[in-house]
């Protein structure tokens, strides 16, 4: 440029045009841009008039946000401003009104000048809450990809027709599967597998309403070690570059969780004690052994403990050699089935019973009488524990024809006391138990010293 005075125009798409006046070459020069927004004006009627107090809101149809929103003046006249170059829906909503149109689609095109756009007119109708729907996203749900999922609940009258009302205050369970925000927008929990949960709450209306959904989990190789958390506390462990079997041509999991049938406690060797994990899509291959983690959930006898799988070709439970680790039992697996924790089933009676401290002083301290029940043909036994002294004298009635579970190690305590509340005299006494599964009864007896 020649030395001079120049007047400059700036033109940025979606700011303003800027014409600066007075410029000497050779200097420099700040020049501030004001951004370029639009508005979105109307009204909204009820019978005919003005309607005041009515809320109207524009979300952002790129990102499912609230951008702006307002409540009607008087005369029931809004105006939305300031809002940036982009697709809106706008609506008009008063609580226990439908509105028409629901909403109606806005752009506020990018460009050089402001865009006013009016005449977005809304008309309300009093109606009556007599439905409510919760809808899940159309899409399937995927944890491990990075993308949110939309939940809607929508209040409509007795003809179908969608009423504004209270929103619903939403929660979502298990927890460790991931948030769901106040617009009901779920975040999962990169790491879980399984099922969800989505709850709406509406107070005003006393109304509880649910959906569940499948959360799948996507395998594709990784170099990083993968830990997944699934429905009650199951855990897999995926390490680094291991993927689906070539013959494979699903790519996502997912876990169901249930209560084992009746017609699966048929084992002779081993009963089910814990939840059923089917893990989907049924014999889904890895290219690679993974692990198995069944979480622990009563006081076992550990060392009967193992992970077992559902076999339909045996209709029966296949053993897997397992180890423990804090409160889980886990093993290694190469594809997917119908995974539980198996206890080893022993013939009917009590077993491992310790009772102590022996010889024990009520004075000082309680004795603890701890045992577990076992039965081949049943997982719950009756059990009755009588305290006697040694000419056969009933003293004390501990445990009376009570239904326990196998496997799970029981802790009974005696304060030395009679059945009348009176102490004991010094001496050895007898601890029969007697148990009862159905095929039949047995009894076993310890003997231990009470000393005062």
């Amino acid at each position: 440029l020649k030395s001079g005075i120049y007047t400059l125009k700036i033109t940025v798409p979606n700011y303003k045009i800027k014409i600066s006046s007075g410029i000497h070459t050779g200097t420099i020069n700040n020049i501030g841009l004001d951004k370029l927004y639009g508005t979105i004006s109307g009204t909204v009627t009820n019978e005919g008039s003005g309607f005041k107090h009515v809320t109207v809101t524009a979300i952002s149809l790129t990102n499912s946000s609230i951008v702006k929103s307002t409540v009607t003046k008087n005369d029931g006249t809004y105006l939305l401003d300031k809002l940036a170059p982009d697709n809106y829906s706008v609506s008009a909503s008063k609580i226990s009104y439908l509105s028409s149109p629901p909403s109606v689609e806005v752009n506020i095109p990018g460009g050089y000048t402001e865009t006013n756009i009016t005449g977005i007119n809304f008309t309300l109708f009093y109606s009556t809450v007599t439905q409510f729907e919760l809808l899940p996203p159309t899409q399937q749900i995927i944890s491990n990809i990075n993308e949110t999922y939309q939940f809607s609940f929508y209040t409509k009258d007795s003809q179908g027709r969608q009423v504004y009302s209270y929103p619903p205050i939403w929660s979502i369970t298990p927890v460790i599967s991931g948030t769901i925000t106040p617009t009901g927008l779920y975040i999962p929990n990169k790491n879980y597998l399984g099922t969800i949960k989505i709850i709406a709450d509406i107070p005003v209306f006393n109304k509880h309403i649910e959906v569940t959904q499948s959360v799948y989990y996507k395998i594709y190789p990784s170099s990083n070690n993968a830990e997944i958390y699934g429905n009650d506390n199951l855990k897999l462990f995926i390490p680094k570059f291991v993927t689906k079997h070539q013959s494979i041509n699903e790519d996502k999991i997912t876990l169901v969780t249930e209560d084992v049938t009746l017609a699966k406690y048929v084992s002779e060797l081993y009963t089910p004690c814990s939840k059923l994990y089917n893990l989907k899509p049924d014999s889904f291959k890895f290219s690679d052994s993974i692990k198995i983690y069944i979480p622990i959930t009563q006081n076992y006898n550990r060392k009967y403990l193992c992970v077992g799988r559902w076999d339909n070709s045996k209709v029966n439970w296949i053993p897997y050699d397992s180890k423990i680790e804090q409160d889980y039992c886990y093993t290694n697996i190469d594809h997917f089935s119908e995974y539980v924790l198996l206890i080893k089933s022993k013939e009917l009676g009590v077993d491992s019973v310790t009772i102590l401290p022996n010889p024990f002083s009520p004075k000082i301290k309680p004795v603890t009488i701890s045992y577990y029940p076992t039965s081949i043909v049943s997982n719950k036994v009756n059990v009755t524990l009588k305290i006697y002294n040694m000419i056969g004298d009933l003293v004390k009635i501990l445990v009376d024809n009570e239904f326990q579970n196998i496997g799970i190690i029981q802790e009974i305590q005696w304060d030395g006391k009679n059945n009348d509340g009176q102490l004991c005299l010094n001496g050895r006494y007898i601890a029969e138990f007697t148990v009862e599964d159905g095929t039949g009864i047995k009894s076993i007896a310890k003997t231990f010293v009470l000393i005062k």
